[in-house]
């Protein structure tokens, strides 16, 4: 065993054990006895390796001063704690040591031996309240606050928060940091805790928390817009301190030196704005954008049908676009299709960028019906549609394909018109604005002064003989040809088609074998004929005046041909319109009267050829069921028909009576029947040109009308607005009253038309056209007068043609026409007085607010002036010179038959019929510039300035703002133009001429001239035989 420590003898006579059982309170001297007597024993053998003790431990290992802790032992043998006694295994010892105490623990085993292990117990103090510093009183919002409790050694520290704040650090620990939250109360609690786990009493400090003094903040916009103003402004600004600003790409406006600026970005992109006092500074950027811009906003018409909607178009950059009323989106490239409109509206573009700045543009847009005043439509034109709503004017020749569709052409607006069996009728070919010699595809070719089409059956294409270009055309699959004949080359030239030229091609038959045969001539008095090989031979006719038949074609002489026909012998029948006969050139050449008796006109049918008589006979067609002729014998109003053999002949259909009137054989009317052809169904097609209509004829059904509007209905009736006639109205003005006066110019009279459409003749005579003065109705005549203009009392009237100023008393018992200026017996340029001056056709007047009157002189090409004491003289143009010169000095500017005037302020404004101009005349200077149109440019294109084309602009007004209307002729349209020269045509369809009453824009036939009601404001214009008005609702 090892060596032993010296122990004090137990005294004699005392077993160990019995000291150690019966004397605990021996201590230390009972335990060195022990020990002594354990040294006395006899460890000769093997040591017992097991230890005697397993664990000896105080729980707990730290107690604080006061309290009681065990002494928990596991041992094997018997136990003796010094200075406490004996302790058995497994039975805790309790404890109450005033300090840190160390106990041993001696175990005696069974075998002998004896261990001893040693346990501490730590006796500590009990904690104080920690020593915590004072707190910050008091801390702003989000300012971090540090407590730091005094360390004691052997001690820690634990923490508690209550109210709004965030730890930074952790609740353990000497040192706690938080970070205060919203203004209010923090309460911050520390305890200590000692080594025994015993908790001092808590200490709480109570810590304010106040608001956050504001910093300095520059506020502005994050988006401005460039140009226009914007504000910035410093808050929480230190007092007393010099303030500067500093910007880039902006200027600065005012408040320079406060806290307060207002600036102005000058180009898209970052604006810096920076603020400095005091040695603080505030800086910001903010993004400047471009300033949203409009550089249109129109609607696609100004004015639109009632309960129709308006296309409104726009031109805007850098923002997003809505219109009102209703807010709707409209986007850049895109038509927007308002609402039906009811009423005018006045539209408005906003468009905003993103920083909220604004561009704002308007546009007026009218809804307006077309109206009847008084008169009735003439039924021309050149409007498709099925049936009687097609229009006609100037109905040539007709020529039919096998599918039954009829062709026919209009010389006057240089066009051909497809008729379908249906009565459909659509614009075949051509362009009214744009007569020409353009081949090419059907939309786009053109032509010029047509008079003759032909279907040849062989090839199946349709021949036109395009008479004012000196040419035969051609029409297959689509396609407009040159067949013969030289554009703008006049001639009788035989030879290869291309090579050859015709003077004037004005009628054509096609023949079974492919050959053509060709009226021509400027006296139209002989055949030509293009074989299918392409040659042209002069056929028939030698050129010469006269009539006589002869055995050799070459050597007759024609008065004038007009139909022509060819038979499948080879018969080529012709009609000697002036010759009032019907000849043949036989197929071996002669050229022999068939029906009819030279220069002898009547009528009279007859079963001998040499007693019947036309009267100015023309188309002739060929009845497939019993090869016999029918011939138009315009001037009879009949369709006659021929046997080709013997001339007899005999009345087909038509009364003889110039009229319209569909019905049995006999009893219908034609007036002026131009072309005829059979349909494949054997129906004769007619062509009643002075009835503007395509008719029809078999046995069975009499004449029915297939397509076209009908007789035009003109005169010079007074009466209800239901019952009364006009003969082309054309000058128009109002009186304050509403009154409205026409010049109805071919009845030569001057009419009146009150509220109700009441028409009244009060001036000259429709049966007597003349120049006198005198009685308004009794004796004044008229030549032709054109426009109007109301003088106080009076009637200003230009007599185009008497080419006078005439004026008309208004007032008193007996009315007289007086000459106001110009002269009837004759014309002239000359300046002057009164009767001495001389005029060549006036029409359009006007009159200055300082009561000088202006006149359109338009043959003349000049526009005079006339003074109140009647002095007349020239304001601007030259005499007789026409042209084109807009000029600082009138006097060297030309104008080319100027037709309307209206004035507004010191603007005269002139439309000119020759140059199909818009010209404004500066009465200060006598400058003249071009307004609209333009020369170069015949149409009806809409546009600004020189790029807008007129067809034949005549009357023309000023409305109250400022924008004019203008009457296009030619183009059945009229025209509207704002003050900047944008031209629009919100009243007709360009080329559909025929007059109708509803919705605008409508359809117009011939507009001439133009007023404005006093009363309404209602536009009122003449078209055909009509005053009509566009009421805007």
């Amino acid at each position: 065993m090892g060596a032993r420590s010296e122990s004090p003898a137990v005294p004699d006579g005392v077993p160990p054990r019995l000291a150690l059982a019966g004397f605990p309170g021996l201590g230390v001297l009972a335990l060195s006895l022990l020990l002594a007597s354990c040294r006395s024993v006899d460890r000769s053998g093997p040591p017992d390796p097991t230890p005697l003790i397993q664990a000896f431990v105080p729980r707990p290992p730290v107690i604080t001063e006061g309290d009681t802790a065990a002494l928990d032992a596991a041992f094997t043998g018997q136990g003796f704690v010094q200075g406490l006694g004996p302790i058995r295994s497994g039975l805790p010892l309790a404890v109450t040591p005033a300090a840190t105490t160390t106990y041993a623990l001696t175990v005696l085993g069974p075998d002998g031996r004896t261990e001893t292990r040693q346990a501490t117990l730590q006796v500590v103090a009990p904690p104080d309240p920690p020593v915590v510093q004072a707190a910050p009183d008091p801390v702003t919002e989000q300012e971090l606050v540090t407590l730091q409790a005094e360390p004691v050694a052997g001690l820690t520290y634990r923490w508690s928060l209550q109210g709004d704040a965030t730890p930074v650090s952790g609740l353990e620990g000497p040192t706690f940091v938080v970070r205060a939250g919203a203004p209010g109360s923090l309460i911050l609690g520390c305890v200590a805790t000692n080594a025994a786990g015993r908790q001092s009493p808590w200490c709480f400090r109570v810590v304010p928390v106040v608001p956050r003094p504001p910093t300095p903040a520059l506020t502005a916009p994050d988006l401005v817009t460039v140009g226009q103003r914007a504000s910035a402004q410093v808050t929480f600004a230190p007092p007393g301190t010099p303030r500067v600003w500093a910007l880039t790409n902006a200027t600065l406006d005012s408040g320079d030196g406060t806290d307060a600026i207002t600036f102005t970005p000058l180009a898209p992109g970052p604006v810096g704005l920076t603020w400095a006092t005091g040695g603080v500074t505030c800086a910001r950027e903010v993004t400047a954008l471009a300033a949203p811009t409009i550089s249109a906003f129109q609607a696609q018409s100004d004015l639109v049908g009632v309960g129709s909607p308006a296309v409104l178009q726009a031109a805007f950059a850098d923002g997003t676009a809505t219109v009102d009323p209703g807010g709707l989106p409209l986007h850049p490239g895109e038509d927007l299709v308002t609402a039906p409109l009811q009423t005018g509206t006045t539209f408005t573009l906003t468009v905003t960028n993103a920083a909220g700045a604004r561009a704002t543009r308007t546009c007026q847009v009218r809804a307006a019906s077309i109206q009847r005043v008084a008169g009735f439509p003439s039924g021309e034109g050149t409007r498709d549609g099925q049936g009687r709503s097609a229009f006609f004017l100037s109905l040539g020749r007709l020529a039919a394909d096998p599918a039954g569709n009829l062709y026919t052409d209009q010389h006057e607006v240089h066009l051909i018109r497809r008729i379908t069996p249906d009565g459909t009728t659509t614009t075949f070919t051509g362009d009214p604005l744009h007569p020409g010699n353009v081949d090419g595809p059907l939309a786009s070719a053109r032509f010029l002064g047509p008079v003759a089409v032909a279907w040849s059956p062989r090839d199946g294409a349709l021949f036109v003989a395009d008479s004012q270009a000196g040419v035969i055309r051609r029409i297959q699959d689509g396609q407009v040809s040159t067949w013969a004949g030289v554009a703008g080359q006049s001639g009788r030239r035989d030879g290869p088609r291309l090579q050859a030229l015709f003077e004037q091609p004005t009628a054509l038959a096609a023949a079974p074998d492919g050959s053509l045969f060709v009226v021509d001539g400027k006296d139209a008095n002989f055949v030509r004929r293009i074989s299918p090989a392409g040659d042209v031979s002069t056929f028939a006719g030698s050129g010469l005046p006269g009539y006589e038949d002869q055995a050799d074609p070459l050597q007759a002489r024609f008065r004038s041909l007009a139909g022509l026909a060819v038979d499948g012998a080879g018969q080529v029948f012709v009609t000697d319109a002036l010759g009032e006969t019907l000849r043949v050139i036989r197929a071996g050449g002669v050229v022999e009267t068939l029906a009819g008796q030279a220069d002898t006109v009547g009528f009279t049918d007859d079963p001998d050829g040499r007693n019947v008589r036309f009267s100015l006979p023309g188309a002739i067609a060929i009845d497939p069921a019993d090869g016999r002729l029918v011939v138009a014998d315009r001037l009879n109003h009949r369709i006659r028909k021929v046997d080709p053999g013997t001339g007899a002949t005999w009345t087909l259909c038509g009364s003889g009576v110039a009229g319209y009137q569909d019905g049995d054989a006999l009893s219908a009317q034609f007036d002026f029947v131009e072309g005829l052809a059979f349909l494949p169904d054997g129906t004769l097609a007619i062509s009643d040109t002075f009835n503007a209509c395509i008719r029809t004829f078999d046995p069975l059904r009499g004449v029915q009308t297939l397509a076209g509007h009908g007789r035009p209905r003109e005169g010079c009736t007074d009466g209800g607005a239901d019952t009364a006639t006009f003969d082309v109205p054309d000058g128009l003005v109002f009186e304050p009253s509403g009154t409205l006066y026409v010049a109805d110019s071919i009845s030569y009279t001057i009419r009146r038309v009150d509220r109700e459409g009441n028409v009244q003749t009060i001036a000259g005579s429709a049966t007597n056209s003349g120049t006198a003065d005198g009685a308004a109705l009794a004796g004044a005549r008229f030549s032709r007068p054109t426009g109007l203009l109301l003088l106080p009392g009076s009637l200003l009237i230009s007599d185009r043609e008497a080419s006078t100023l005439r004026a008309l008393q208004l007032a008193g018992p007996a009315p007289q026409v007086t000459t106001l200026a110009g002269s009837a017996l004759a014309s002239g340029t000359t300046d002057g007085v009164g009767t001495s001056a001389r005029f060549r056709s006036p029409e359009g007047i006007a009159q200055g607010a300082d009561g000088v009157l202006y006149v359109a002189d338009s043959e003349a090409h000049l526009i005079r002036k006339l003074d109140p004491d009647g002095s007349v003289t020239t304001l601007a143009g030259a005499p007789d010179a026409a042209g084109y010169v807009d000029a600082g000095n009138g006097l060297d500017a030309r104008f080319n038959q100027p037709s309307g005037l209206a004035l507004q302020g010191d603007t005269l404004y002139v439309t000119e019929r020759g140059n199909r101009t818009l010209r404004a005349v500066d009465l200060v200077t006598t400058a003249v510039r071009t307004v609209a149109g333009s020369p170069d440019l015949w149409g009806a294109l809409d546009g600004v300035g020189l790029q807008a084309s007129f067809a034949e602009p005549a009357g023309v007004v000023v409305t109250p703002q400022g924008d004019l209307f203008i009457a296009d002729t030619l183009a059945g349209t009229i025209r509207h133009v704002t003050p900047e020269g944008r031209v629009t045509t919100p009243l007709g369809h360009r080329g559909q001429l025929g007059l109708e009453t509803g919705p605008a824009p409508g359809f117009l036939g011939t507009p001439r001239a133009l007023a404005l009601d006093p009363l309404t404001g209602d536009l009122c214009f003449t078209d055909d035989n009509a005053v009509m008005r566009v009421h805007f609702h």
